[in-house]
């Protein structure tokens, strides 16, 4: 019985033992890990219209280089022997600018030119005579002869023009008439009115002093004649049919003027629709070439984008709270080599089905931009088009705290936290804490009644 006893006590399990851990003084920083794609900023897809050079669209030259900046006002690519030309802008090109046209596509024409030094005149959104003479200037300082005016433009400025020579002459000869109208008679022709008169009474007294009745009626009618004639020179003149024929003809004038100003207007160089491209965010940076000289176009011609580099990654709608414009980033992998910093410059949520992407089935997610902050060159072309790592600290400790894992952490009714600590000799005391931040499975803690120090064994469970 003795030796069975014996073997029994054998075989009991052994009392357990602590498992222990102790206490660290460390920083504990909160952070949202993310992958993040490093890309160039506002990549855009440039497409030239389908009537570029013609039928045969076929790239002649000027073709840009890979890693090449396109600046506001190049040459982005030579096209049937005509330029397609860069201007700065948002709204895409969509129809052929010309003379009388009115809307947001002219007016960012016109800023585009201001920002080049050029003028386009009165900065109104209509494409006039002073902005067509901005574009050709424009084209000629590029190396090209400007765009060819409308068929039949010229014709019409000069019948405008004949139309308002005639129309002058019309009023400069009623102007004389009624000049002439209103002066009245000269001397000369009161002086030979009234010569007519004394003639007349002549010829009576002759007649009268001969008794032929017939020669004295004759010359009664010949004195009434002239004395008629005479007294009309003296009475006043109307003028009006004078006046109105002037009005007549200062109206037709008004008329000819106003058509050859309407046939002036379109007299405006155009901007063909195959040899403009507006770009947002101009200069540039070109990514992709798809045509080279002697190819035909039948598609976008190439790609372009920021000169600043940026990474894009996920983040959960949670963790987006914790993030804002200016936070600082780390970034690691991609093959960088030291250490790479960038800042939030901005966020967008996704939207459809997107979304959720950061977490579970329909989550909301958004879209964090980072841009890098004083990266190499060798940095920057390593960073284009990697999968990165990105770090963000959102909250932190100031400095080095206390810090016990979370298991070693217990709360009682009232909600208060304390530690198990092992003694020297193997035994326990209950110290209870003040929690701070917790973070990666540890959490800042303050003693508040019994001590705690660094080293310090806690219990975290039993083995």
């Amino acid at each position: 019985h003795c030796l069975k006893a014996d073997v029994a006590a054998g075989a009991s399990a052994p009392d357990a033992s602590l498992i222990t851990v102790p206490v660290e003084r460390r920083v504990i920083s909160t952070r949202v890990i993310a992958r993040g794609q490093g890309e160039a900023a506002g990549s855009v897809e440039v497409t030239v219209a389908a009537d570029a050079g013609g039928a045969s669209a076929i790239v002649t030259g000027r073709v840009p280089e890979v890693g090449s900046t396109v600046n506001e006002g190049a040459v982005l690519i030579e096209v049937g022997g005509r330029p397609v030309l860069a201007l700065g802008g948002d709204l895409p090109a969509y129809r052929a600018l010309a003379a009388g046209q009115s809307g947001p596509d002219v007016s960012q024409l016109e800023e585009s030119l201001v920002r080049m030094g050029r003028d386009p005149g009165t900065r109104d959104g209509v494409y006039d005579a002073a902005l067509g003479n901005a574009v050709a200037t424009f084209y000629r300082d590029s190396g090209y002869s400007p765009p060819s005016l409308p068929e039949g433009v010229q014709a019409s400025i000069d019948g405008a023009r004949s139309g308002v020579d005639s129309a002058r002459s019309q009023v400069n000869a009623a102007r004389q008439a009624l000049n002439q109208a209103g002066a009245g008679p000269t001397q000369q022709q009161l002086t030979e009115a009234q010569g007519a008169v004394n003639v007349a009474q002549v010829k009576l007294d002759a007649a009268n002093g001969g008794g032929d009745a017939i020669e004295i009626a004759e010359a009664q009618a010949e004195l009434a004649n002239a004395q008629a004639a005479l007294a009309a020179l003296q009475l006043p003149r109307s003028t009006s049919a004078e006046q109105a024929a002037l009005r007549e003809a200062n109206t037709a004038l008004s008329k000819a003027n106003t058509e050859l100003n309407e046939a002036l207007a379109k007299n405006a160089t155009p901007f063909p629709l195959a040899e403009l491209v507006f770009i947002p965010g101009l200069p540039q940076r070109v990514d992709s070439v798809f045509f080279q000289r002697g190819e035909k176009i039948n598609g976008p011609v190439l790609v372009v984008s920021g000169a600043q580099l940026q990474v894009v990654a996920t983040v959960t709608a949670a963790e987006r709270e914790f993030l804002s414009e200016g936070t600082t980033v780390r970034i690691d992998g991609g093959g960088l080599d030291g250490e790479v910093t960038g800042i939030i410059t901005s966020f967008k949520e996704k939207s459809g089905s997107d979304n959720g992407g950061g977490g579970g089935s329909g989550e909301r997610s958004f879209d964090i931009y980072v841009t890098p902050q004083n990266i190499t060159a060798g940095q920057e072309a390593l960073l284009r088009n990697a999968n990165v790592r990105l770090q963000i600290d959102v909250k932190s400790t100031d400095g080095d705290v206390l810090a016990v894992p979370l298991a070693a952490l217990s709360a009682n009714a009232g909600g208060e936290s304390s530690v198990e600590v092992e003694n020297d000799d193997g035994s326990t005391r209950i110290v209870k804490v003040e929690v701070g931040l917790s973070a990666e499975g540890f959490a800042e803690v303050t003693p508040v009644e019994g001590e705690l120090s660094e080293g310090d064994r806690v219990v975290v469970g039993k083995d």
